[in-house]
């Protein structure tokens, strides 16, 4: 899912308003979505891949979005899949569980607070860890993302930075949740 080359990304990035400077691989390695940088990559895209065999979804109705995130992602380690929308995410996900899902909020058809409430009420063997996005500004978009069952919350334009820390804190958690279901798993085999 990620760029065959060097054409598809310009295209992209001419497409979604945003100017790449230097080397196209850095691929708006300290760029927000809607602006452009002349900065060096960030640390946080500089580093070693911490998150390999994590299966990410990004869901979101503009196609650059979805592009520089999974992009953001796919550097960093994650195996990305991509989604127009929360049906086709739904879709996917039964077809290909996914251990996280990046979402924005407002699409057209299924938004992503329909798209959470689903995937909380399905016979899922694991919920995915859910992260909405929205450029909304109004604050109590917050309390509804968390009331509707978010894990976590990200306002446009998406910062790499943010995302990546965010995300760092999603696998601790992940992996918290795998230790201690396995340990019950265990006392439960032994009690």
């Amino acid at each position: 899912h990620g760029f065959q080359d060097r054409e598809a990304l310009l295209k992209c990035a001419k497409f979604s308003g945003i100017r790449l400077l230097r080397s196209w691989t850095f691929v708006l390695g300290n760029a927000i979505i809607g602006k452009t940088s002349s900065a060096k990559a960030s640390p946080v895209m500089q580093q070693e891949i911490p998150a390999t065999g994590i299966k990410v979804m990004v869901v979101d109705d503009e196609e650059s979005n979805r592009i520089i995130i999974s992009t953001w992602l796919q550097r960093l380690g994650y195996t990305c899949f991509r989604a127009s929308d929360g049906l086709d995410a739904l879709l996917q996900l039964d077809r290909e569980p996914c251990e996280i899902v990046v979402m924005d909020w407002h699409m057209p058809g299924m938004d992503g607070l329909e798209l959470i409430r689903l995937l909380r009420a399905r016979a899922f063997k694991k919920v995915p860890y859910l992260v909405l996005t929205t450029g909304d500004p109004d604050p109590k978009a917050l309390k509804e993302a968390f009331d509707s069952g978010a894990d976590d919350f990200i306002r446009k334009p998406v910062d790499a930075s943010e995302l990546m820390s965010r995300l760092r804190g999603a696998n601790r958690i992940m992996e918290l949740e795998k230790r201690v279901y396995a340990q019950a798993q265990g006392e439960a085999l032994n009690g």
